[in-house]
Formats: C-alpha cells, sequence, structure tokens
C-alpha cells in the first residue's frame, strides 16, 4: 500500500473574484521515502497548454491558502520538493528532490472541491512501489495517462495493466489478450518480442513485433480501445531477442535477434509502418552483429548502431565488435565513428542535447557458460562532429543495464549484471547499485542505498514526462526475473 501523509488543502480563485474553487491534494510517497513533513521547500503548480505558473513557495499545511488563479482548462496541479535555496518564482531542477502531478482538471464555475491523489516520487533515484510480476524476457510500455502495461510476465496469458499510480493502486492487472493468431486454440506468446508505442492521430498505438522461437508476426494494440489487431502484413524476416526503436515519423526501426531455428538473424532489419501495416524497408546491415548491440533514436529521425557480439561457426562464444552505423529514415546506412572500444551487452542514450552517452558492456570473449566479464568504462558521441569521447568511469562495471533520463538533464544507470553474454542466460552477479550520470561534469555519481527495483541484467523501463518512470527488476544469474518495480519522479513537463 502507498504511503500518505496529510492532505495539501489550496484555495484557487478566479481572477474576476466569482469562481473559487479548493483543491484537495493527497499526498502518496514510495515505500521507502519520507513522508513530507518538514525541511525541503514545496511549490504548488500548476501546469496549462505548456506554461507552468508557480503558485508558492514554503512549507504547505493544511490550511488554507488562497492564490489568484482563472478557470482551469486541462490543468495539471503539480508539488515539487526542492532542495533549500530555490529562487522564488521558479523551480530549479538542480535542486529538485521529488515531484508529481495530477491531472488533468478542467473547472469553468463554482463548484464542489477538487480532490486527488498525487504520487510524489524522487527525482534522482528509485521508490519502491511493491511486487509485479516477474517477466525476464518482458517488455515495458507507459501510456500518455500514465498507465503502464506488461508484455511476456512469466505465467500470465495477458497483457498485465496497473493504472496511473497517482490512483494508489499499485498493482497489476489482466487487461487484454493476444488474439490467437493461427486459430489453434492456444494464445501466442508475448515475450521477448518488443513493444514500441506510436502515435496515430489521437490513438496511441503499440507495436508488438516478433518474440519467442523467432516469428513474423506483428500485432497492433490500439491502447484507446484496448484490443490487439493482426497487422495485415508480418515481418520480413522472423526475429527474437532484437532491438526495436521508435523513429519521429511514426515507424519502427526493428534489428537484428534470433531467427525461429534460434541462430542468428543475419544481422538484418527493416522499417516498419504501423499506419499502411508493411515493411517500409530493410536489408542487411554490415559491420554490426545481430546481438549485444545497442540501439538509440536520433534527434533527426534516425538512429544509432553500435557494438554488439559476433559468434564464431559454431556459436559457442562470441567476441565484441567496435562498429558504428547511423540509420537513416529512408532504410539506408551511414558509417560513423566507431568506438573507441569493441563492446557487446553495452547500454546507450541520447542526451538533451542530441549527444549519446554509452556505458558498460564487455570487451571481451564471451564463452556461452560464462560470459564476458564487465567494464566500468563509458564514451559520450557527439553526432555534429562525429567523434567518441572517453569519460569517467562509473562506479560500478556493469552489463546489460538500463539508463533513465532525469529531469536536469543527467542519466540514471540503473541495474546491470557483472558479465555479458548474448549467447544464454548465464549473465554473471546482478548489478544492485545505481548511478548517476553529470554530462557536464563528464563523471558518474555512486547512489545509496543499494539493493531498490531494477537490479539484474536488462531491467524493464518505460517512462512518460508527465508521469515519471516506472523500472522493474531484471534477470539474475540465472535468468530468473525478480518482481520489484519502483517509480523514478520526474520534474515539471516545462
Amino acid at each position: 500500500m502507498p504511503r500518505t501523509a496529510f492532505a495539501i488543502l489550496g484555495l484557487l480563485t478566479a481572477c474576476n473574484d466569482r469562481a473559487k474553487y479548493t483543491l484537495d491534494i493527497t499526498p502518496l510517497y514510495p515505500l521507502n521515502q519520507t513522508p513530507m513533513t518538514a525541511g525541503p521547500t514545496a511549490t504548488l503548480t500548476v501546469r496549462e497548454d505548456g506554461d507552468v505558473e508557480v503558485l508558492f513557495l514554503g512549507f504547505p499545511t493544511a490550511t488554507a491558502t488562497a492564490e489568484e488563479l482563472g478557470p482551469l482548462d486541462d490543468a495539471w496541479i503539480g508539488l515539487a520538493l526542492e532542495r533549500t535555496g530555490g529562487s522564488e518564482g521558479t523551480i530549479d531542477p538542480s535542486k529538485l528532490i521529488a515531484f508529481g502531478e495530477t491531472g488533468p482538471f478542467t473547472v469553468e464555475t463554482e463548484q464542489e472541491p477538487l480532490t486527488a491523489s498525487m504520487l510524489v516520487a524522487e527525482t534522482g533515484g528509485i521508490g519502491e512501489i511493491g511486487a509485479s510480476p516477474s517477466a525476464p524476457d518482458g517488455t515495458l510500455v507507459m501510456l500518455a495517462n500514465g498507465d503502464t502495461l506488461l508484455f511476456g510476465a512469466d505465467g500470465y496469458d495477458n497483457v498485465q495493466r496497473m493504472p496511473n499510480l497517482d490512483e494508489g493502486s499499485w498493482e497489476f492487472a489482466d487487461y487484454t489478450l493476444l488474439p490467437d493468431y493461427d486459430n489453434d486454440g492456444t494464445v501466442d506468446p508475448q515475450s521477448r518480442a518488443t513493444a514500441t508505442l506510436v502515435q496515430n492521430g489521437d490513438s496511441e498505438w503499440i507495436i508488438l513485433a516478433g518474440g519467442e522461437n523467432g516469428t513474423t508476426n506483428v500485432a497492433i494494440l490500439d491502447a484507446t480501445a484496448g484490443a490487439f489487431t493482426w497487422a495485415s502484413a508480418g515481418l520480413q524476416f522472423p526475429r527474437t531477442d532484437h532491438r526495436a526503436v521508435p523513429l519521429t515519423d511514426g515507424k519502427v526501426l526493428l534489428v537484428g535477434g534470433r531467427d525461429d531455428s534460434g541462430d542468428f538473424a543475419e544481422t538484418t532489419y527493416e522499417i516498419f509502418d504501423p499506419v499502411g501495416q508493411e515493411t517500409f524497408a530493410s536489408g542487411t546491415l554490415t559491420g554490426l552483429p545481430g546481438l549485444g548491440f545497442a540501439a538509440v533514436p536520433l534527434n533527426s529521425n534516425e538512429a544509432l548502431l553500435c557494438g554488439g557480439a559476433a559468434p564464431n561457426d559454431t556459436v559457442t562464444y562470441t567476441d565484441p565488435v567496435e562498429g558504428c552505423l547511423k540509420m537513416l529514415s529512408n532504410g539506408t546506412t551511414e558509417e560513423v565513428e566507431s568506438l573507441p572500444v569493441a563492446l557487446q551487452g553495452l547500454a546507450m542514450i541520447a542526451l538533451d542535447d542530441g549527444r549519446v552517452l554509452a556505458v558498460g558492456g564487455s570487451s571481451l570473449r564471451a564463452h556461452a557458460n560464462s560470459g564476458g566479464e564487465a567494464t566500468g568504462r563509458a564514451f559520450v558521441f557527439d553526432p555534429a562532429i562525429d567523434t567518441w569521447t572517453e569519460v569517467g568511469a562509473m562506479t560500478h562495471a556493469r552489463a546489460h543495464a538500463a539508463l533513465v533520463p532525469t529531469p536536469d538533464g543527467k542519466v540514471l544507470v540503473v541495474g546491470g549484471t557483472s558479465r555479458a553474454n548474448a549467447l544464454d542466460s548465464v549473465l554473471g552477479d546482478a548489478v544492485s547499485c545505481n548511478e548517476l550520470f553529470n554530462p557536464g561534469s563528464f563523471t558518474f555519481e555512486a547512489l545509496e542505498p543499494c539493493g531498490l527495483p531494477g537490479s539484474g541484467a536488462n531491467p524493464l523501463v518505460a517512462a512518460q514526462p508527465d508521469h515519471g518512470a516506472v523500472v522493474i527488476d531484471g534477470a539474475d544469474a540465472d535468468g530468473d526475473g525478480g518482481t520489484n518495480f519502483g517509480i523514478i519522479g520526474f520534474g515539471p513537463n516545462f
């Protein structure tokens, strides 16, 4: 159950003094987070049409506070906790401790008090929420309304859904069932597929592509209607354990993985068009293997692919590679500067300024029964000058980690394992200590305590700017998934 504290009452008065709205908010807190009692500066915010208005600075009490505010039109009410020293009338991302926001509210005339609960979560760490289904081969997606969908959970035929965390239920439950593709009476698997969120007009679609046993199936979930349909045309290449990258034009890049025999997918790629329900472009990548690589979207409707695990002829071990490619929106590729060192099992993320951070992985040969020892090295790529720069090392060596952006432009490094292995589930010890990368100083800072949700290989992460990021444990050394999940708070979506 969520932790709660006293309600915050705010009397919001329209400028014409005729409409008065009382806002009654009950803050909810992660299990490991201390409820707001004293110390930090608390700021109430109202966001309409992207503009954020700061209503007051100071520690809120149960006493009503009068503020001048016009009628609310799809407005979001937020609560920011900052370290002392913040400037009145603003929110300083560098001082932000925790943030929550709820809405939208629309109020035109005087009415009964507005009541709502609001999850206020730390922005620089992970707040514990509770237990989730185990999903070491699953995928996590967060919708724009804050609902979180889990695909491929162990022991569940249905997609699992957790409502917006502001509602306080904090539990996954059956949502919808993937239809029987071949009408054989069995449920088609969701595990080891990719689930990619795209926008189609006013609707949110989730593209579920490939999956267990190397399939070419593509299912489209209309999240607004809550129903699946099978795409009229599937993938050109069967694939599982592949990568999916959403492009800014609404298409989805699908790369690598294994085919239906369990072998590498010959480094094939394809760009799938959800609207036309067909492959827009396809081909074979040169210089990159099908597993163990990292792929991230860039700002210009392109994707960057780097590293990976190149198998020997009998697929008993893999050697890391250092190559990188830029995938263009028309399906062609461009060579870019290679990684400074060959890596498999690395993680990458695009930074706010367009540069790319790459961390961890292994530069050693990985045998099927052991893996390669992970590294703590990290690099930043600048696409504008096609150059990689080595930055300060992580405080913990790790491979198969997840990267999450924070409100002030930093990056939270979550989970991972002590060894990299793209061949099977022997991954070494789970890394349970997280750290924070500062792109301004090129340094990493260890975060305490360890043991929070998100430990292990390939932890599941899903995020939305208005709601933060949900994190679920990855796989342990035996390939089993954990059952802890948590929340990373994001700051105001200015």
